[in-house]
């Protein structure tokens, strides 16, 4: 059916549902076909009290979803969305611009594209010198170097932020109703898991889709600055790691093709190798953050592949393969 479905997953939002609503509300779009759909993730505040209060007579539908962990919320308000493209909206995401209009005047016209993101923009601002250069890992900033695009054109891209991502529903269906199970599942609570986006953004070109940055898409991101430090941002970028590895399967099938011989002496030579470019980087560079958090990600891409090694996880990245080219073959 024409139109948007916004998925809004939330794990305790109370505080901040009421302005998500009124930002989707002020869509103002000649295209009316929307719902709003509250992804209840086992949260223990009022978030659906105030979510009702918030959204009054708009076509809206709760759902709760007791899996702890972002991408079931997702996939849980996948299931009952009714239209034909859906936007991933966090309970922290503020619209800032008339994305239903977007979405049908450039990506629904054009049968490549698949998924579409935009601009984050950081709500309070932030007075570390260092963020400016990472803040991409949060979700803030273009996903593509503006100088590159004119405000009307679209940029294609390799990988989009879950914030405020749009995607059409037939794509996430045709995965999750074939058996799909997802990788990597997203934050639980206040763990840090990282990687569901890009897992997401694998699936739209593993089917033959684009991934595009619209310049003109643009949301304010309401981040907690004061839970913003060094340390979580070394944890961040040590979870990229360790959610690159889970994604080789579907960036490097051609490597899995040759068994398990040859994709064990692949990994032995990589982790040797992320570990050395890891050392390298504390040794020489322990004034540039940027640099340290990428030896994070290093670090911790090469601990997860000596785990591997050393368990019976390669089995997994194998099924993670098979999964991928099946579901491939399945939709042809």
């Amino acid at each position: 059916m024409v139109g948007v479905s916004f998925i809004v997953c939330t794990h305790n939002g109370e505080s901040k549902i009421r302005r998500v609503v009124e930002a989707i509300k002020c869509n103002h779009s000649k295209h009316n076909n929307y719902e709003i759909i509250l992804v209840d993730n086992n949260s223990t505040d009022k978030v659906v009290k105030v979510f009702l209060d918030s959204v009054n007579d708009l076509p809206h539908i709760i759902v709760h979803e007791k899996k702890q962990g972002l991408v079931f919320a997702r996939i849980a308000g996948v299931d009952v969305a009714k239209y034909e493209w859906i936007v991933f909206v966090d309970d922290d995401n503020y619209l800032d611009c008339d994305i239903i209009e977007e979405i049908f005047s450039k990506a629904d016209k054009n049968a490549n594209i698949g998924a579409m993101g935009g601009v984050g923009i950081l709500e309070k601002g932030s007075n570390l010198n260092w963020f400016n250069a990472l803040s991409r890992a949060v979700a803030v900033g273009p996903q593509a170097k503006i100088k590159e695009c004119n405000r009307s054109d679209l940029y294609r891209v390799k990988t989009l932020f879950g914030a405020c991502l749009c995607i059409r529903k037939e794509i996430l269906v045709s995965y999750y109703r074939n058996g799909y199970s997802p990788v990597l599942t997203g934050r639980k609570g206040n763990k840090l898991i990282s990687g569901e986006d890009s897992e997401i953004c694998e699936m739209v070109k593993n089917i033959g889709f684009y991934c595009v940055f619209n310049p003109n898409i643009k949301f304010s991101h309401d981040i907690n600055m004061e839970r913003i430090d060094k340390q979580y941002f070394q944890s961040l970028f040590r979870s990229f790691g360790v959610a690159y590895v889970h994604l080789l399967p579907f960036r490097f099938p051609l490597l899995f093709r040759f068994g398990y011989s040859s994709v064990f002496i692949f990994l032995y030579v990589f982790r040797f190798l992320l570990s050395m470019m890891s050392s390298t980087i504390r040794f020489l560079f322990k004034n540039n953050f940027s640099l340290i958090c990428k030896g994070a990600m290093y670090h911790g891409a090469a601990d997860e592949i000596n785990e591997i090694l050393n368990s019976d996880k390669l089995v997994g990245l194998f099924f993670s393969y098979n999964e991928f080219i099946r579901i491939r073959e399945v939709l042809k």
